[in-house]
Parts: structure tokens; sequence; C-alpha cells
């Protein structure tokens, strides 16, 4: 099935942010395509998205081709008007490269829940480790979606209802994800009780502030969690900065600590709801570059 997007918004798409290389999805950057597992109420499958020319192909592993399109439509944001966006950004030549570089649409995953999940596994750990533990958890509670690669069966993220079976010190040596265990566990504590936002798609009627409240209300998830899940979802309703952002202000734009927030809304403050967006794709914009093109860029 041929979808409405070009291989250049979908590759800047599934690179939108790290959340491409944590299990279950499985990607390739060049040429792009990716696979994604789902395991959801009354929907089990596997689907595997690629380039073929100038195309985009949706093909179905397993399960039905209609839940793999709406599952396709979820994770590559194409349910997204970008068309506000790319309005606001050919007035100005400044931003012309948001549209040369097909940015705007994030990658999701499948659920909320797991999205919300996979933010847990970033708190204050290494990169590597994060990596680790989305792979640890999807081998070892993740269920087999009837799809293989290389022979071996492509297993889905696992549900709430599975990981809510276990206990703190259960996840923390089977995931050896330390503290993060209690947080997973209030997080698939809250998505049982309220699945149709986590697990379905009642977030989607809920305006920005009330998506924000209902995250924060899940243990562990703090302000930047909140901040990059709601980015991924188009509920952004503020600038949230750790200190990764700040240091890459800081190589921007040559910035204190104290200088970045009142730069940063004035600098996006054309783009109104969609400023936290744009700030993202500024400030990771270097990763789809060589070393030598993002000099050339002034990245």
């Amino acid at each position: 099935m041929k979808l409405p997007i070009s291989p250049e918004e979908f590759r800047a798409t599934i690179m939108s942010h790290g959340y491409f290389w944590l299990r279950p999805v499985i990607g390739t950057e060049t040429p792009p395509s990716i696979i994604i597992p789902y395991n959801l109420p009354k929907r089990k499958g596997c689907l595997s998205i690629h380039t073929s020319g100038r195309d985009v192909i949706l093909e179905t592993l397993s399960g039905s081709e209609k839940d793999a399109l709406d599952v396709t439509t979820l994770c590559l944001s194409l349910d997204e008007d970008l068309k506000p966006l790319r309005k606001i950004a050919r007035t100005d030549p400044a931003w012309k490269w948001l549209i040369d570089e097909k940015k705007g649409r994030f990658l999701r995953s499948p659920s909320l829940f797991e999205d919300c999940c996979k933010a847990i596994f970033t708190i204050n750990i290494q990169w590597k480790r994060s990596v680790q533990m989305s792979d640890a958890a999807t081998r070892k509670f993740g269920v087999s979606t009837g799809a293989k690669l290389d022979g071996k069966a492509i297993r889905a993220f696992p549900t709430p209802k599975r990981l809510a079976k276990e206990d703190d010190d259960s996840l923390k040596s089977t995931l050896n994800c330390g503290f993060r265990a209690k947080f997973m566990l209030s997080l698939s504590d809250t998505a049982l009780d309220r699945p149709d936002i986590y697990i379905g798609d009642a977030w989607r009627s809920l305006p920005p502030d009330e998506f924000c409240d209902e995250i924060s209300s899940v243990s562990g998830m703090g302000p930047m969690s909140v901040a990059y899940v709601s980015r991924l979802y188009g509920k952004t309703n503020s600038y949230h900065m750790d200190s990764w952002v700040i240091r890459r202000c800081a190589e921007m734009w040559g910035l204190g600590p104290g200088d970045v927030e009142e730069h940063v809304k004035h600098r996006y403050s054309d783009f109104g709801s969609y400023g936290p967006a744009v700030f993202w794709f500024e400030l990771t914009r270097h990763w789809h570059y060589t070393p030598e093109e993002a000099i050339e860029l002034d990245l």
C-alpha cells in the first residue's frame, strides 16, 4: 500500500528523535525503513514501511491491513495537519529549511503507554542503558506478533496488564532499571485505569493543558518527560528544557543558562503552538548531516 508521504518526509519522521532506536521498533537509516510491531486491544500485528523509488510502501507482516494502516497513521503522525506550520515557514527565508528538510512530523509508538514507558527508560541515564531496558522489556514481557525476521519472532512492546503482574524487585532484576521500576508500575496501573487514553485514542480529545496534566499525574513523568511526550502528540504547552537542551543552546547561540528561555520564546513566537516542535527540529538538525555538512550549514 502506497502511503501519502515522500521518502524524504518519511526519513525525517522516523529519525525525528531517539525512539527510532528503541525496541520493539526495528529500523534502518539508509535506506530508510521501519518495522513496528503492536499488541493493542483487538489489534495485534506487525507492519513494515520502506521506500521504493519515489514511493513509501506499507506492508502488513501480520494482522489486518486496516489495523496496519491505522497504526501507521498514528506512528508516522499522518493525522497531523502541517499546512499552518509550513505557511508560517514560507513567510521568512530563515525558516525555509523546515520545508526543504520535510520537518514537522514525529515518530510515535502504537500507544501513548509505550511512549510514556520509553520516556521513563530515559530518566537520568546514559542512552545505551535506555536501549538495553527497552530491548529487555520487549524480549521478556512482549508477545509474538506472528511475524518473523531472520527466523526470529518479532515481539511487541509489553502491555500494561503484563507489566502490572510484576513487582518492583522483579522489574529491577529483569530489566536492570533501578528506581524506574516503580514508575513503570505506576504507569501500568494508570493505563489500566484509563485504557481509553493510554492504549486507545481518547487522548486526541484532550486540550494540551489537560493532556499534560494527565501524563504528569503518572509517578516519574517529570516536566521534561511530559514536554517530550506531549511534543510527539502535538499537545505541547511549554518549552521545558533539560541540561542537554541548555548545553545545545549554548553551542548554537552562545547563551548562558539564564538567557535561554527568553531567547527561545522570542525566536519561535511566530510559530505559536508549533514553536516547541520547531525548537526541537532546530536543536537536532545536526543529527541528519555529516560533521562536514553540519559545519558548512553552521549547525
